[in-house]
């Protein structure tokens, strides 16, 4: 595609990939760099998108679209299950929520896409970017056993947000500014915990 904003999109679904490869042969630190970088990819697409304003086709504008719930499963859902999987040893728990974590992202995305945000510029339930920043920074912050027991049950209580009637203002200006910092934080903390 040759589309700078679905490019980027691209490039933060190739992080998650990268990162559930890592997750899978244990290199959990790597796994969360990774998340991080694939949230960092979906926060700044939408900035790359309104930056080729007039000069974006139509057809890519909806192809990002789609592409982006992709990411968004990808990096907000399936990738910090299998980050809880390989943080506890495959235990059935952490199957049961990755499956509600997987069921409840879908429902959240699949609402956005058909309803949008809501009148006053917020959001029906927490977007699941707050999973993949949680969990990226619960696996940079917290020794590994503590993190295997916190995890899990945050990851849980976030799924349920994911499908609540909370309403989430939309991070603007400053706000995502500070949250894309922070991202970028949390992926040199997991990189160089990954290499000690």
């Amino acid at each position: 595609m040759r589309d700078p904003a679905n490019a980027v999109t691209l490039a933060g679904l190739g992080f998650a990939v990268a990162g559930l490869h890592a997750s899978v042969v244990g290199e959990v630190h790597l796994g969360a760099a990774c998340l991080a970088l694939a949230l960092f990819a979906d926060m700044t697409d939408g900035w790359v998108a309104r930056r080729s304003g007039l000069r974006r086709a139509a057809h890519m504008s909806r192809a990002g679209m789609q592409l982006d719930s992709i990411a968004d499963l990808m990096h907000g859902a399936i990738l910090p299950a299998a980050l809880m999987g390989a943080l506890s040893d495959w235990s059935a728990i952490s199957l049961l929520l990755s499956v509600l974590l997987a069921l409840c992202a879908a429902t959240r995305l699949t609402y956005f896409s058909v309803f949008g945000g809501n009148p006053d510029g917020s959001y029906r339930g927490v977007p699941v970017i707050y999973t993949s920043f949680l969990t990226s920074l619960l696996i940079g912050l917290l020794p590994m056993p503590f993190a295997a027991q916190v995890l899990p049950w945050c990851i849980a209580t976030i799924a349920v947000f994911n499908v609540s009637s909370l309403r989430v203002p939309k991070m603007t200006g400053g706000g995502l500014a500070a949250f894309n910092l922070l991202s970028v934080g949390v992926v040199i903390l997991n990189l160089l915990k990954s290499i000690t």
